[in-house]
């Protein structure tokens, strides 16, 4: 079963959605501004930052808040910056992100058969 799940995943596509809101496994691009106290901080913003929803890559709580998003559309995510953060002036900081998701995609696998 190892081997035909390996040869499925192999054969998957992405597709490209328009139709609903992020889900968590989604492939997205995103642009987002982070701001701590009402002002940016310096390394917060990015643009066509490519992010997978449940991947971990952002601060917890950052990507979870993304599910329901719909596209083109900016949303608020509030987030609190861990304690053990690599930046010692945002460790423990309350944040404010913009973000618009611009691009969702999804991973489709092929039917065993």
């Amino acid at each position: 079963m190892k081997v035909i799940k390996s040869e499925q995943e192999k054969n998957a596509v992405t597709v490209n959605i328009e139709d609903r809101a992020v889900k968590d496994g989604d492939n997205t691009t995103i642009d987002f501004e982070g701001f701590v106290d009402g002002v940016a901080f310096e390394g917060g913003k990015g643009t066509d930052y490519p992010l997978t929803i449940g991947s971990n890559a952002f601060i917890p709580g950052f990507e979870s808040q993304l599910v329901g998003a719909e596209l083109n559309k900016e949303v608020e995510i509030n987030v609190t910056f861990p304690e053990d953060y690599h930046s010692e002036e945002l460790k423990g900081k309350d944040a404010t992100f913009k973000v618009t998701v611009k691009k969702i995609e999804e991973k489709q696998l092929p039917e065993i058969d």
